[in-house]
């Protein structure tokens, strides 16, 4: 019984993970492609006047909610081959 719900808290961590990880994969793909980057992000910071502000703000929140869902995917992964799998 207990394990069932094991079972399904670290598979949705795990699809948590995997969700986060198309999603900003994609939206960086997006904004930091050379087709796209000159037209979003880098005339709004030319702009306001700060260069290299906006880049960075994108960049630390990219790596931030990569980092995450890296995180979410490894330990749930890890959870479910190492202890799920020892019955």
């Amino acid at each position: 019984m207990m394990n069932k719900k094991i079972a399904t808290i670290i598979k949705f961590i795990f699809s948590v993970g995997i969700c986060f990880l198309v999603v900003y994969g994609c939206a960086w793909l997006y904004f930091f492609s050379p087709a796209h980057f000159e037209t979003t992000i880098a005339q709004l910071a030319k702009l306001q006047g700060y260069p290299l502000a906006y880049q960075a703000l994108f960049n630390k929140i990219y790596l931030v909610t990569l980092l995450m869902s890296l995180h979410c995917v490894v330990i749930g992964y890890f959870i479910r081959v190492r202890l799920l799998r020892r019955k």
